[in-house]
């Protein structure tokens, strides 16, 4: 013998036993790591979409303040769809102002609930969002608004997970963002 105890003979390998619990214990890690994973994926595709809605708002406000103009954010049919089933970004266009230019737009996000209120009640979903001249908010859905609360919800969202975003639209135009829990 070379001074150390043996417990195996001839083999370096696994036994059958060490190699089941081998198996039992990631079977176990790889169920508890699978509903955050799901939450993460839902976290970052509203956090993607929310980022572009925002980026498309600003781009609305500074198209408004170049122009001297009204722009809007209007969802795809004519501004009659929510946003959640895209939007386009209309500005007028310098030579003739009553036409409005479409500067960009965007396909929607599927498996979403995008509502008026952070979905507390009314769930009236935003359609045309409208900056003045000054980039203020003039308009949400034709109607003349101060301010604008809106939020964005997978629709297999669980109660109490913070996979939602809250976007808020002050009265100067300011667009804030935030976690929201689903409700």
């Amino acid at each position: 013998m070379d001074g150390g105890l043996s417990w195996r003979r001839g083999g370096s390998g696994l036994t059958l036993v060490e190699f089941m619990v081998a198996i039992v214990v990631l079977a176990i890690l790889t169920t508890i790591s699978i509903p955050s994973l799901r939450a993460m994926i839902q976290r970052n595709r509203v956090s993607a979409y929310s980022s572009e809605l925002v980026g498309a708002l600003g781009l609305a406000r500074s198209e408004a303040i170049k122009r001297g103009m009204s722009a809007s954010v209007r969802g795809p049919a004519s501004g009659s769809a929510p946003l959640t089933e895209g939007w386009r970004i209309e500005a007028p266009a310098f030579a003739s102002p009553s036409t409005p230019l479409i500067v960009q737009t965007q396909q929607g996000m599927k498996n979403a609930t995008f509502c008026g209120k952070p979905c507390g009640g009314a769930t009236d979903a935003p359609r045309s969002i409208t900056f003045n001249a000054r980039g203020n908010l003039e308009k949400v859905n034709g109607a003349e608004r101060n301010a604008v609360n809106m939020a964005l919800i997978p629709d297999d969202c669980q109660s109490g997970k913070e996979v939602g975003r809250a976007i808020r639209i002050n009265a100067v135009g300011r667009i804030i963002t935030e976690p929201l829990a689903c409700p």
